[in-house]
């Protein structure tokens, strides 16, 4: 099997604890894609694996890290809306840490040419958890995002699109909805 480098724990603890080493290279399912990591984001959840107060999902890479961006390298047979050398963000149970990593298809987005890899890496959990709720009831514009991870969710929530592509976004002074107008500004 290839092997790949990923930051790694050696035991529950602190930032020393963490190491950079060698780990098998993840294989794709049929409804993940492979990602070559550009970018991955930190954020409390990794931070509390890493103490060993949150395991990771059933399933899940051991690897910390839930945020990344990067390219396509290969896709399972039951993709279809990526193709290899595609740029994707995305959301994962673990894994980011790495120099490759596994995505589910729905959890991933293409990332709009207005967005860097380092910007996109810093958004995929605030996208696919948060943001819909506040944007859902905006149809036309969620029905036009470029990403199944956001059309997934049927209408619903405080916002609407008007005929102009223009939105408005109740709450747009919390984390969310700043996330939201940045959003609506990259892709509207």
């Amino acid at each position: 099997m290839a092997t790949m480098k990923a930051v790694l724990v050696k035991q529950p603890g602190d930032a020393s604890q963490l190491y950079i080493g060698e780990t098998d290279k993840p294989v794709p399912q049929d409804d993940q894609i492979l990602v070559k990591v550009k970018y991955f984001c930190l954020n409390r959840m990794d931070i509390s694996q890493r103490h060993g107060r949150y395991p990771p999902p059933p399933g899940a890479s051991q690897i910390l890290g839930v945020e990344v961006s990067g390219i396509v390298e290969e896709a399972g047979k039951n993709v279809k809306d990526f193709k290899v050398g595609d740029k994707v963000f995305g959301l994962m149970g673990g894994g980011g840490y790495a120099s490759y990593a596994v995505i589910n298809h729905y959890l991933a987005m293409h990332i709009p040419d207005t967005l860097t890899f380092q910007q996109a890496a810093a958004i995929p959990e605030m996208l696919d958890e948060y943001l819909p709720v506040t944007l859902a009831s905006c149809t036309g514009l969620v029905h036009g995002l470029p990403s199944p991870a956001l059309r997934r969710r049927p209408p619903r929530g405080p916002g609407r699109a008007d005929s102009c592509g223009s939105v408005r976004c109740r709450g747009g002074g919390d984390p969310v909805g700043q996330t939201g107008k940045g959003v609506c500004l990259a892709i509207v």
